[in-house]
């Protein structure tokens, strides 16, 4: 079976899915994401969905910062996404990217008058870094937006190109990731990932007001930690 996409309220083979050319979101980055991850147990042949209500539930509010009407409720949008991973006959991790997006065909920077369109792809994701051998991480000369230029709570697609400026200058410097400070100097959050250290057996994070996403695997790890392990997180 070819993987499957949610396009235009239709379950299609994910190479069928097309936007044009003059999309909006394609020349002004309009469009926000969420990156659910999906992760197969052997032992059990099937795929669990981590946490992904609480996916949706950010991705409406992603949409209302960029005045995007959803045109399915949370519990729909969880609905669909478990249809199309079960269409999509995978059986190893999977990574579930929905998109809601200004679909016109027109140009000119602007949120308002435009229509909105929404599709889910499902994927398998591949390694983000290798985790088995560590990774080589350096502090990046590109500072994290502000509150007042993009707010970094919602995952808004023109938002990335400012972590993409700031792995791909890692890499060149021969590091794995990058590190990104904000506007005032202070430790904010790597290019896909939430930071933490241990010191002295506490975990410490960054606060959510130094331009950071409030992460759902970071909320996860503050939890697991506090209510399993009786480690207290500093943010």
């Amino acid at each position: 079976m070819p993987p499957y996409a949610f396009f235009k309220g239709d379950f299609i083979p994910l190479s069928e899915a097309k936007v044009s050319a003059m999309t909006h979101a394609l020349h002004y980055g309009t469009a926000c994401f969420e990156g659910i991850r999906g992760n197969w147990n052997e032992e059990r042949k099937e795929i669990y969905l981590f946490r992904l209500e609480d996916h949706y539930d950010r991705l409406a509010k992603s949409c209302h910062v960029l005045k995007i009407q959803l045109p399915f409720s949370v519990k729909d949008l969880c609905e669909i996404t478990v249809e199309l991973v079960r269409r999509s006959e995978f059986k190893e991790d999977v990574y579930i990217r929905p998109l809601a997006y200004k679909s016109s065909q027109v140009l000119g920077p602007r949120l308002h008058n435009l229509e909105d369109d929404f599709f889910i792809l499902v994927f398998p994701p591949g390694p983000y870094v290798d985790y088995e051998k560590g990774i080589r991480c350096g502090t990046s000369s590109w500072r994290r937006v502000d509150e007042t230029m993009i707010p970094p709570r919602a995952k808004i697609s023109g938002l990335y190109v400012n972590s993409c400026f700031a792995k791909t200058e890692a890499n060149e410097n021969g590091f794995d990731e990058a590190i990104m400070l904000n506007s005032q100097g202070h430790v904010s959050e790597g290019t896909g990932e939430n930071l933490f250290i241990v010191v002295k057996g506490m975990l410490i994070t960054p606060p959510s007001f130094d331009s950071i996403l409030p992460g759902i695997t970071r909320d996860t790890v503050i939890r697991i930690a506090k209510e399993e392990l009786g480690i207290e997180t500093i943010e």
